[in-house]
This record gives C-alpha cells, sequence and structure tokens, in this order.
C-alpha cells in the first residue's frame, strides 16, 4: 500500500457534492495553486493580508510548508499514474495548477529528492493526512456506500491492500479522541490544516469537529484560529 498516492487521488478527485464537505475541499485547491495567504473570493469584501493577524512563530509556516510539499509531491505523483494509464473512459479533467514560484519550485526539487532517499516518513504522514480528510468528511454524517464506492473509483489503480484500508476506515466511527492519540507529535496542526481544507466549514457540525480536533490537540482557540487565517478560513467562535 502507498498512501502518498491515495492521498494525491483524493486531491485529484471531486468534492462530495453541495450538500456538505468533501474529501476534495475547496481550500485543497487553494494551497495547491499557490494560494496560501491569498484572499478567497466571497460575497463579502476581504480584509487585506497586510492587516491579518500573523502567526507569530516561524515554525508554524515551515511546518505549513512542508505540509504544502508534501499535498504538492503526492498530487504530481497522482497526475502522472493517470496520464500513464490508460484511459478507460472519458472523465472529468482534473484540476491543472500553474508553475510554482522559483522558491516554491526549489522546494520541491528538495523534496523529491529527500523523498526518494527515503519515502517511509512521508508515507506515514499520507496515510495520517488521509485519515484526517476522511474523518472531516465524517463531520457532517457518514459517508454512505454510494460515496465510498464513488471516491473508491475515481482514485484510479488501487490494490486490494488501499482499498481494505480505505473501506476500513471508512466504515469506522468518527472517534477524535482516538484519532488524536494516533497522531504523531509534530505533526497537530498539519493534521489540523488538512481536516480545515478538506471541508467546506459551512455546518455547525463541521465547526464542532474542528473545536474537537483542536481540544484533543491542546491547541486554543486563538491557535486553532491562526491556523484558520493562514488558510483565510473563516474563523470559529
Amino acid at each position: 500500500m502507498n498512501p502518498i498516492d491515495i492521498l494525491g487521488g483524493m486531491l485529484g478527485g471531486k468534492s462530495r457534492g453541495s450538500g456538505g464537505g468533501g474529501l476534495g475541499g475547496v481550500l485543497l485547491d487553494s494551497i495547491l495553486k499557490g494560494g496560501r495567504g491569498a484572499p478567497q473570493s466571497s460575497g463579502r469584501p476581504q480584509v487585506p493580508a497586510s492587516q491579518l493577524p500573523d502567526i507569530q512563530d516561524p515554525v508554524d509556516r515551515q511546518e505549513f510548508d512542508r505540509l504544502e510539499d508534501l499535498l504538492r509531491h503526492a498530487h504530481q505523483r497522482s497526475a502522472t499514474r493517470s496520464s500513464t494509464r490508460r484511459p478507460p473512459a472519458p472523465e472529468p479533467q482534473r484540476p491543472s495548477f500553474p508553475q510554482p514560484d522559483p522558491r516554491t519550485a526549489q522546494r520541491e526539487r528538495d523534496f523529491t529528492a529527500e523523498y526518494d532517499g527515503n519515502p517511509d516518513p512521508f508515507n506515514q504522514q499520507a496515510q495520517i493526512l488521509v485519515i484526517a480528510m476522511i474523518n472531516a468528511a465524517k463531520a457532517d454524517g457518514q459517508i454512505d456506500q454510494a460515496e465510498q464506492n464513488a471516491i473508491i473509483e475515481q482514485l484510479g489503480d488501487l490494490d486490494q491492500d488501499e482499498v481494505h484500508f480505505l473501506q476500513t476506515e471508512f466504515a469506522k466511527p468518527l472517534d477524535v479522541r482516538e484519532f488524536v492519540w494516533s497522531v504523531p507529535l509534530g505533526m497537530e496542526r498539519q493534521v489540523y490544516a488538512v481536516s480545515l481544507m478538506a471541508i467546506k466549514l459551512d455546518q455547525n457540525s463541521e465547526a464542532q469537529y474542528l473545536r474537537d480536533l483542536g481540544h484533543g490537540f491542546r491547541m486554543t482557540l486563538d491557535q486553532c484560529n491562526q491556523i484558520h487565517r493562514e488558510f483565510n478560513a473563516p474563523t470559529l467562535r
């Protein structure tokens, strides 16, 4: 099983629909397009980025840079796999992302070299992030069988271990405490960010899930909202 390929497939997949959160998410597109920190379009005026509260600890930004590198790498692997597969039938085109700026491009090359040298730690991180996305999608209700089948189908060529892993995670009841205990130390803010990005955050159940997740990670409301501001997502109250 290769979790980073599953993660890449999820990033390229469609969201679950207009009724709630989705594994594709609306903010995942933003981070992969290099839009982290850029205002998101909405029906209300945006506060200039220069006036937004900034995350004081530079380690936070380094963590989110690493998260962005992992997501971009997973997406590129998935796109490459899709282009080499024989297309069975016309399907919706995967989102096309612009070329990154020189700094991000250099980070991509460095990350690829680091991944190729020792992929195991990154695959372990990817597995946690896949579970985080699935759990976030459950925040507005269980993922029914039809949705499960659609997600697995759009992920492409999965082996039996990968399908079994996904089916097992889909079937598990949402247990924030158990999930929090499974997250390695140092990944808390990355997991919270991916959970935030994987939902639309337009329902109370989704906001409550994020509150519970932050509480489990022993993050204050202000620390959670700093991450929301980093990705220009609605803040919690």
